[in-house]
Parts: structure tokens; sequence; C-alpha cells
């Protein structure tokens, strides 16, 4: 891994502990929606992101035709972008019955595609994928 590679994955790493804690989300679901979304912008290499359809941006795929945060170019701060999807799930788990499942299907919407959403968010959560790269990029996990 490039040394900017490792520096982009040691701050996509803080920042998910960062916003865990501030929001207080777990951060393991912090770091499964950011790996879902992003694969943690490509393994490391663009935390300038964007969806296939341009409007998810950043590594938590923040989507412009819902949130006018994404219109700023705010949005491509690993922190920043990490901090918003963060809040926007501690909001979703209040509003869904405080449950992290409902709160992570509606991050992605609704309908079928939501609730294979959530499976692979729970998935991710189990399995934690990101450690790998977090090793190469020095992080003791």
């Amino acid at each position: 891994m490039a040394k900017t590679d490792a520096e982009v994955i040691k701050k996509i790493y803080e920042a998910t502990n960062f916003a865990s804690t501030w929001y207080g989300v777990p951060v393991e679901r912090v770091r499964s929606h950011c790996w879902e979304e992003s694969r943690w912008c490509s393994l490391g290499t663009d935390p300038n992101i964007l969806s296939p359809s341009g409007h998810g941006k950043g590594c938590m795929q923040i989507d412009d035709r819902f949130h006018d945060f994404a219109l700023s170019s705010a949005v491509f701060d690993i922190l920043l972008n990490i901090g918003f999807g963060t809040r926007f799930l501690s909001i979703l788990y209040q509003t869904h019955s405080q449950n992290w499942t409902y709160a992570s299907q509606a991050y992605n919407g609704s309908g079928e595609a939501a609730v294979e959403y959530a499976q692979k968010i729970e998935q991710w959560i189990k399995e934690e994928p990101w450690l790998p790269i977090c090793r190469e990029a020095g992080l003791s996990v």
C-alpha cells in the first residue's frame, strides 16, 4: 500500500472512531456503512469517490438529491462526510424504533434493496473486512 493510501485509511479509521463516539452509533456499524458505501473509499485511494450515478459522494456516499450537505465541497472532507453519515444513522435509529437494522435499511432507502443492504451491513459487522487494510496501514487493530 502506498504511503498516501495508508494516510487515507488512517483518517477514515480515526473519523469512524470520532463520529461513533460523538453520535452514539456503534463503531462497527459506522465502519460497515462506510465499507458498503465506498469500500473505505476504494481501499484508501480516493476519498472523493462518487457513486456510479454521480449523486452519492465521499466515504458514506451522501446523496445530493436528499442532502444539501452533499452539494458543498465539504462532502469530500473525510471527517465531515463520515460525521454527516453517522449523524444521519443516529437520527434514523431514533426514528425507527431504536433498531439499528431498521436504521441501516432506511439509510439506503426502502423496499427489498434496503433489506438486502441492511443484511450486508450485519455481515460486515461480523466479518470486519477492513481489518487487513487497517493492518497494512500500520494501525493496531
